[in-house]
């Protein structure tokens, strides 16, 4: 056998193994996409979407390849409720049949009067009133400042919950309705004023001082000027009090 007809049988051999190996790789790719499940998602009232891409209501059925799957389960598309719920699924079997169930929570809605109740669910913060919140087996309570806490079961109407108002406290006045607050406003305009009145007789002084060269108008724009600063101060200070009421009354 001559060199050539070695290569040549060479070539023969290699062109099998590499259709050998295509034929192969295509069998594993087929078998890998032909291995799917079947999977029966049942939701009641409420909407099934499976990796964004298969959707229903109420129930889903869906073939899997093998994999990790997302399952979501709303209870409405144009409402986000935070109860929403997601499972992963593994999907690790051909050819079975599988049906899962999921169900969401029930949920409440709690309003009070008045409104803006705080709620706590064994001392664990839920929100304010109106509030909806899944249904649940234990008592949750109501508080809010200037009336008693109460104590809600979820067997009663939670719709309209009538909060007592604790008379024993003494309602303090708005710092807004009181005397004090009239009396710093009326006096910040007036040392507003003052300052802002002896300012422009000061730069008036100076402006004589400056063509005439009198020192009795220097002496007098000094004096405005102090006059003027006195004022400032005073309204700052006015100011001060009256943010301090305003933040911390």
């Amino acid at each position: 056998m001559n060199m050539q007809e070695i290569f040549t049988n060479f070539k023969k051999c290699l062109f099998l193994l590499i259709n050998c190996g295509l034929f192969i790789t295509t069998t594993v790719s087929l078998e890998a996409q032909n291995c799917k499940s079947i999977y029966t998602i049942i939701s009641n009232g409420n909407y099934i979407v499976v990796d964004q891409k298969y959707g229903a209501k109420d129930i889903l059925k869906v073939n899997l390849q093998k994999g990790l799957h997302t399952v979501v389960v709303k209870r409405s598309f144009r409402i986000w409720d935070g109860y929403n719920k997601t499972d992963t699924l593994d999907v690790k079997d051909c050819s079975i049949s599988k049906t899962l169930v999921y169900s969401l929570p029930r949920l409440s809605f709690i309003n009070s009067t008045p409104q803006d109740a705080l709620v706590l669910n064994k001392g664990v913060f839920l929100g304010y009133t109106p509030l909806t919140i899944p249904t649940m087996k234990n008592k949750i309570k109501l508080y809010k400042r200037n009336y008693f806490p109460q104590e809600i079961s979820f067997s009663n109407s939670l719709e309209n919950i009538r909060l007592v108002p604790d008379k024993t406290i003494i309602h303090k006045a708005n710092f807004t309705d009181s005397p004090w607050f009239k009396v710093l406003v009326g006096t910040a305009v007036g040392f507003g004023a003052t300052a802002a009145y002896f300012k422009l007789k000061a730069d008036n002084r100076f402006d004589q001082y400056n063509q005439t060269k009198n020192k009795t108008f220097l002496d007098e724009t000094d004096k405005f000027d102090l006059i003027s600063g006195i004022a400032l101060g005073a309204l700052e200070i006015n100011f001060g009090i009256l943010i301090y009421y305003f933040f911390f009354d």
